[in-house]
């Protein structure tokens, strides 16, 4: 027995550290034979970071057949009906989180509705625009219209404003997620509308000037 098939037996173990070391290790092997079972454990997994594990092996591995799995992973309940601080919420929004970041990985435009959907959660936004940053140079004309009209009205949320008021980590993760973007997209007929709040941000705001180069480059 080979070393994969090792691991992909190891993925069955009742000790749930074993079985998330046995799906990292088989990522680092990028083994296409273990694409099956680590599906079924990204889709069954109840321990979040044994999950978590499972999706960034198949990032690693980058066979297709994942995809589905990781868009419902994306998909799953909403975290906003879950206590703040409660365990259940923190499980889900890492979920969440490795299956965005994992799609990007993947560079496949079957999942961008389902990114442009999930870009109003406030723990995915700037994880989405970098993963859809990722994806940008293989969607069509009308994907691209959409992820831009996306991208606009969240420069235009509250919650975007109010986080670039208060010069948070979380406003310079999206911004500088949104310049890379918007330079890999060169959506130039959107520029005007991509730099009006950000001409109304404070002078202080970190991420203005890169922002404001990559929309002038569009």
């Amino acid at each position: 027995m080979d070393k994969a098939e090792t691991l992909i037996k190891e993925l069955k173990n009742p000790d749930w550290e074993i079985r998330a070391e046995a799906a990292r290790k088989l990522g680092d092997l990028r083994s296409r034979r273990a694409v099956p079972a680590l599906i079924e454990m990204a889709r069954n997994e109840r321990v979040y970071f044994a999950r978590n594990e499972a999706m960034r092996a198949l990032g690693r591995i980058k066979d297709v057949r994942a995809v589905p799995a990781l868009i419902e992973a994306l998909n799953a309940p909403e975290v906003t009906g879950v206590p703040a601080n409660s365990n259940e919420h923190f499980e889900r929004s890492w979920i969440q989180i490795a299956a965005v970041e994992t799609l990007g990985e993947f560079k496949d435009m079957h999942a961008v509705p389902d990114m442009l959907e999930r870009l109003g959660c406030d723990h995915l936004q700037s994880r989405v625009v970098k993963s859809l940053g990722k994806i940008s140079g293989r969607v069509d004309a009308q994907q691209r219209k959409a992820i831009v009209g996306k991208l606009i009205e969240f420069t235009r949320s509250d919650w975007f404003m109010g986080e670039m008021r208060r010069n948070s980590p979380f406003y310079e993760k999206s911004a500088n997620a949104f310049a890379d973007m918007l330079s890999k997209m060169k959506a130039s007929e959107q520029r005007e509308t991509m730099l009006e709040p950000r001409i109304r941000a404070p002078a202080s705001c970190k991420g203005k000037a890169r922002l404001k180069r990559a929309i002038a480059i569009c």
